[in-house]
């Protein structure tokens, strides 16, 4: 995995918003630049997440979130990362050293990389988010489509199934059916 600097620096006033989040999301993915990656922050609440998640989900991926209430010491948070998930990435989200909310790159207990720097950095959060938590979120790849169920509405002559997979997602299929004198591709 490599460090990544974020390409912009936060200034609401001037419509600008930092790219830590998107930066972040670059670094799990393996890309090069956080440019490659949409910019959610000007997004409010949940609207930032789920945009995150519809890009990833296009991407057969997606974000496994974890909150710790923000009377937890940060310390407490990444030890606990690493007792359970040693060697595995996570965004780890708070409040960051300019009283804004800030997302890093952690691995266990130690901050892989502040996307403020482009470095590590042993202390880049201060306290949890502005509402109260700190937000883990663990970069996992979607399970191929299940498929639980399927209607054979089309009626006797099976001619078509329609199959709804795990996400919802209707499939049609033509059924070609084989007579006792000619196969299929007669």
């Amino acid at each position: 995995m490599r460090r990544l600097k974020q390409t912009n620096e936060h200034k609401p006033d001037d419509g600008i918003y930092g790219d830590c989040y998107r930066t972040c999301i670059a670094m799990l993915i393996g890309l090069e630049k956080p440019d490659y990656v949409p910019l959610f922050y000007s997004l409010k609440g949940n609207e930032q997440s789920e945009a995150a998640r519809g890009w990833l989900n296009e991407r057969g991926l997606t974000l496994f979130e974890i909150l710790y209430p923000g009377e937890t010491e940060i310390d407490a948070v990444t030890e606990t990362m690493q007792a359970l998930n040693s060697g595995i990435p996570y965004i780890l989200s708070g409040k960051g050293q300019h009283g804004v909310n800030h997302s890093t790159v952690w691995i266990g207990d130690k901050c892989f990389c502040d996307p403020l720097t482009g470095e590590a950095s042993p202390d880049p959060l201060v306290g949890p988010t502005d509402n109260g938590y700190w937000w883990i979120e663990i970069l996992v790849k979607l399970p191929e489509p299940i498929v639980y169920g399927f209607d054979r509405s089309s009626g006797p002559d099976m001619t078509h199934i329609e199959i709804t997979n795990l996400y919802g997602t209707i499939e049609r299929h033509r059924i070609v059916k084989k007579d006792k004198d000619h196969g299929p591709d007669d």
